[in-house]
């Protein structure tokens, strides 16, 4: 099976993303909500959970990594089916996203999407 990653889909729908490169030192991009929540979208028809959102914050013009551990993560529940862990981080992965709001500053959402390789 191919490796799809969040950043070759965001290309793939011409997403534009904000490198993280400088903070996190690998090839990765964060969204603006509207993008993350796009992103969510198109996950959810792809039938591809979102194990995890990191949350890095713009202010001033300089992207931060929060330091107040506001991140998400979702775990796949003994039993549960692919089709149900999908809908349900997407659902929760979505929510998330729209309702994270931090004072003074933009919010910047990366996100981690399921590794078909561990399958």
């Amino acid at each position: 099976m191919k490796e799809i990653n969040i950043q070759k889909i965001a290309h793939l729908y011409s997403i534009k993303g904000i490198s993280l490169l400088p903070l996190v030192g690998t090839e990765r991009n964060g969204f603006y909500r509207h993008d993350a929540i796009r992103l969510i979208n198109i996950m959810l028809t792809e039938v591809v959970p979102v194990i995890g959102i990191d949350i890095f914050l713009l202010k001033n013009n300089i992207l931060t990594f929060t330091d107040t551990y506001d991140n998400w993560y979702c775990d796949r529940i003994m039993n549960e089916s692919f089709s149900k862990y999908t809908l349900r981080s997407c659902a929760n992965a979505k929510r998330y996203i729209e309702d994270y709001n931090p004072k003074g500053a933009i919010p910047v959402f990366d996100i981690t999407i399921f590794d078909f390789k561990f399958l």
